[in-house]
């Protein structure tokens, strides 16, 4: 069973960062939802590597990436 997945943002709440940081993605799981839904969420724990006090964004490009 395959599900679309569509994130939406306000971009009011958007901000453009110069600055870049190097991560690392801890841990990322996507909790169960119905099948055709419109909405889900992902929780995802990043760790900077950097020296830049940084703040991470994710996006998900492909969700055949996710194994389910």
């Amino acid at each position: 069973m395959i599900s679309v997945l569509i994130l939406e943002v306000d971009a009011s709440g958007m901000e453009f960062i110069v600055n870049r940081s190097p991560g690392k993605i801890l841990s990322a799981s996507v909790p169960t939802f119905e099948a055709s839904t419109r909405y889900g969420h992902m929780d995802v724990v990043v760790q900077n590597t950097g020296t830049i006090p940084s703040e991470y964004h994710v996006q998900v490009i492909s969700l055949s990436l996710i194994a389910i």
